[in-house]
């Protein structure tokens, strides 16, 4: 049995004629009369009732009837689901991103952007330390990755590739009360003048491209930096700031987050930057991934034409 004599079934069930059933699937009428005949041996019984002057559906025929539009609508569903995956408009789309990057603006756009685009599109967010992520990306767990790094492309080997998509500085974050947040908000400062406080830091492998520019500016600077605390968390680590714990340095992004009695202050040039980078395998030729990279691509492109 194959899904065409099922849809020449419920055509004629449904005409409960042969020559406009034939009409209707484009055929001729003996080829039709044929298929049915066939159907009905090989379910051992009659679904139809043929007379001279009309054609109706046996008790079997009319319980078939219910059961074969069930079956060809559901073939129906199958084949509309592989083509909207086909064009990208339905499916999952595995997406990596390190604890900073939902903060940014390419990565809060980019989301609602293909969310409002794809409503039938399940992002699976993922968040997850850059060298997990690099990891899962090349054995095909992720097909996106944001990335956050230094002044330098993140680490990553063919099929791989990894695209710029937003710039910014580090700043560093303080309480209110700490004598140097009396200067002016736009006065740039060496972090020279921090050597006496203790750091508050996301641990290494979550914040590298804070850590390990920090660390070489301040050694530059002639000391070694004091880390009293670290935590995964911008929350967390924005807390025990404002606990009195530290100061912390930051992506400038996250003074849209900060507590009431802290504070933000830029570094002398030159600045340290936090560098957003897309990243995806070039050998990932799903729609899902190559719209979602089209769609950041776009952003970029309005972002740098302003």
């Amino acid at each position: 049995m194959e899904l065409r004599h099922l849809r020449y079934f419920v055509t004629l069930a449904r005409e409960l004629h042969f020559a406009r059933a034939a009409k209707q699937l484009g055929i001729s009428q003996p080829p039709l009369s044929q298929q049915i005949r066939a159907l009905e041996a090989e379910l051992g019984t009659s679904l139809f009732v043929r007379t001279s002057r009309r054609t109706k559906l046996t008790d079997a025929g009319l319980l078939f009837l219910g059961e074969a539009e069930k079956i060809l609508a559901q073939a129906n569903h199958a084949q509309d689901i592989v083509r909207r995956a086909t064009r990208g408009e339905t499916g999952e789309l595995n997406i990596g991103f390190t604890p900073s990057a939902p903060l940014t603006r390419v990565f809060r756009s980019a989301i609602q952007g293909f969310r409002a685009g794809h409503p039938n599109v399940r992002l699976a967010l993922h968040e997850l330390p850059t060298q997990d992520q690099i990891e899962a990306l090349t054995a095909g767990h992720l097909q996106i990755s944001l990335l956050r790094t230094g002044a330098h492309p993140p680490l990553i080997s063919k099929p791989l590739t990894a695209v710029n998509v937003d710039r910014e500085e580090l700043v560093v974050v303080m309480r209110a009360d700490h004598p140097l947040a009396k200067a002016s908000p736009n006065t740039r400062m060496s972090l020279s003048r921090f050597s006496d406080d203790a750091f508050v830091l996301f641990p290494r492998e979550f914040g590298g491209a804070t850590y390990d520019q920090l660390f070489a500016r301040c050694r530059r600077d002639g000391f070694e930096p004091r880390v009293l605390q670290e935590a995964r968390e911008v929350v967390t680590l924005l807390g025990l700031v404002s606990a009195g714990l530290g100061i912390t340095v930051v992506a400038a992004s996250f003074g849209e987050i900060l507590l009431n009695d802290l504070v933000i202050r830029r570094l002398k040039q030159p600045v340290l930057v936090a560098e957003t980078w897309l990243a995806y395998s070039k050998d990932d030729q799903s729609p899902l991934t190559r719209k979602f990279v089209g769609l950041i691509s776009e952003f970029v492109k309005q972002a740098s034409a302003r």
